[in-house]
């Protein structure tokens, strides 16, 4: 009898260590759990911010390219700007060689 006795409590013994081992393995992969959702969370808000400044990139392109446009609009005003002012050169040099020729007529 005292050998079951002993039996029992050595076996009771081994189920409380293996429950122990049990709930230690469980707290264990409830942190690993927990670990990755925290890391599901970071690659989330990390995939977020990237989408974010992938938007910001795109406006960003559309601005330059509104500005490139402005630009070349201000360059070919400019040229037809210079070329109005050669024609108003031109002509002003016609109209002073026509002044010179009646004030050589006139003298």
């Amino acid at each position: 009898q005292q050998d079951w006795r002993c039996e029992s409590r050595h076996s009771e013994s081994r189920a409380d260590r293996a429950v122990e081992e049990l709930e230690a393995e469980q707290r264990y992969c409830e942190e690993l759990e927990n670990a990755v959702r925290s890391m599901e969370d970071r690659i989330d808000k990390l995939n977020r911010n990237q989408q974010d400044w992938e938007i910001r990139a795109d406006y960003g392109d559309e601005e330059l390219r509104a500005e490139q446009k402005y630009c070349e609009e201000l360059k070919e005003a400019a040229a037809k700007k210079e070329k109005q002012v050669d024609e108003l050169m031109k002509d002003f040099q016609i109209l002073q060689g026509g002044m010179r020729d009646i004030e050589a007529e006139s003298a």
